[in-house]
């Protein structure tokens, strides 16, 4: 297994640095071309029903994906400073693609593809939403086949895991919470009816927050 250590830094942090500086040449391009008013939310069924000024919404455009960087970026720092063992080791590597990725989409979707919409309609916006997506199935890739290569916490093995290694499923185990396989801290044993009932808790208000912004 490859244990190596992963960056504080690395080639897949240029990726929102490159959305950044794309953005920049594009804003100043476009900028004194696009309407004072622009569009800055849509409903479900992608209707524009929110507008705001141009150089307010510009403003705070990228700061949504700089934002999940910083975030990312100190998840991982955690993982690789304050774990010495593999599974924080490879937590650490399985992170890097996805903070550059996922950052990168999010800039470009904010900063070039939504104020596209004031004059293509919803195109744009449907594009940068495939891009995210898109970014995001990639950057999960590693995160499973490093999953894979993790070992098992105490007591458990292969079998105990599912949806490629990410999931840990054991019925015969009282716990509730267990060590993650990949990271640090803690994740949820979805073998005990328990763990869904928590998961849905935790999920209701974010489905009724999102319910209730598409209908504004």
């Amino acid at each position: 297994m490859d244990e190596t250590r992963a960056p504080l830094f690395s080639a897949w942090d240029l990726l929102p640095a490159a959305a950044m500086a794309a953005v920049w040449l594009w804003l100043k391009h476009w900028m004194p071309q696009l309407p004072e008013r622009i569009p800055s939310h849509w409903n479900a069924a992608g209707a524009v029903n929110g507008w705001m000024d141009k150089r307010a919404f510009l403003a705070f455009a990228a700061w949504p994906g700089i934002g999940l960087w910083v975030s990312l970026f100190l998840i991982g720092a955690a993982m690789r400073l304050g774990g010495s063992g593999p599974r924080s080791r490879l937590g650490a590597r399985a992170l890097l693609p996805l903070r550059g990725l996922l950052p990168f989409a999010f800039i470009l979707m904010a900063g070039g593809f939504a104020p596209m919409a004031a004059f293509l309609g919803g195109a744009p916006i449907a594009f940068g939403v495939g891009l995210i997506v898109l970014c995001l199935l990639a950057g999960l890739v590693p995160v499973v086949r490093l999953a894979r290569l993790a070992p098992p916490i105490e007591g458990a093995t292969q079998d105990d895991y599912r949806w490629g290694g990410l999931l840990y499923w054991n019925a015969a185990d009282d716990r509730l919470l267990v060590p993650k396989r990949l990271g640090t801290g803690w994740t949820l044993n979805f073998g005990r009816p328990a763990a869904w009932l928590l998961m849905a808790l935790m999920l209701a208000p974010v489905a009724v927050a999102l319910v209730v912004l598409a209908r504004r």
